[in-house]
């Protein structure tokens, strides 16, 4: 650990920890961030800030310069279901979520770092399965509204199990597919990473998420576009409906 530059308490030999990371830290105004998770029974790490990330018995896996690399995805690892607390079931019900609708969806807690305010924060957690199978998490704070998905995991829809091939609905947020749940909807889906910013050109980047399940995506009869009525939202609705086909897309107003 010492000679990639981690710092691990003496004191510590096992479990998981939250450390400093030496390739980000220095950099940044809150240089003792706690912004690295090492699990030292695995031997392994991953910045939460930076996406550093590797492991002590195969550092040749893990460069840190992964820009030219094809992307390899990790799987989130699997965390504690346990009851959510007021903190939690408050927020929740403050935007009509239902105690039932949080349940199927396996809707978590915790308090993890969150980049944007360099710290740990309180946060709902969205899990994104595919057949069963958790790929990536999406962290909402609950004090403020700021995001984060886990570092190097793949992009999905949200929702995706719940797919029904006859209709689906497409939304812009995890909190927009749950809402439409809670309506009696339960064959909707939201883009992993909202709409398109208004000052990038080439959106082909932020649509990959829709490749790895394009069979499934294709095979849908009717899809209804339920996104925000902003300029963010117009463009999302323009590139889902040009690449699920103008003629299977309909819109919410």
């Amino acid at each position: 650990w010492a000679d990639l530059g981690i710092d691990i308490p003496s004191s510590t030999s096992s479990g998981e920890i939250q450390a400093a990371c030496p390739k980000c830290s220095g950099q940044r105004k809150k240089k003792n961030a706690k912004c690295l998770s090492v699990n030292l029974e695995k031997k392994v790490f991953i910045c939460h800030h930076c996406g550093w990330a590797g492991g002590l018995n195969s550092r040749n896996d893990f460069p840190s310069d992964l820009h030219w690399q094809k992307q390899r995805y990790v799987k989130p690892a699997p965390s504690k279901e346990d009851a959510l607390p007021q903190i939690a079931l408050d927020w929740l019900f403050s935007r009509e979520i239902t105690f039932e609708v949080a349940l199927r969806n396996k809707i978590g807690y915790g308090k993890v770092y969150m980049p944007q305010v360099e710290d740990h924060v309180d946060t709902i957690i969205f899990p994104y399965f595919r057949n069963g199978e958790l790929v990536n998490r999406k962290y909402r704070a609950i004090a403020e509204k700021r995001f984060r998905l886990e570092t190097r995991c793949e992009l999905i829809l949200y929702g995706l199990d719940d797919i029904d091939t006859e209709c689906v609905a497409w939304c812009e947020g995890e909190m927009d597919r749950l809402s439409l749940e809670v309506a009696g909807i339960i064959s909707a889906v939201s883009v992993p990473n909202g709409a398109p910013a208004q000052n990038v050109k080439d959106y082909s980047s932020q649509f990959k998420f829709l490749d790895a399940d394009w069979e499934k995506i294709e095979s849908i009869k009717k899809h209804v576009i339920a996104v925000d009525n902003d300029d963010a939202g117009i463009r999302l609705e323009s590139e889902l409906t040009r690449r699920l086909g103008i003629d299977k897309c309909f819109r919410v107003k």
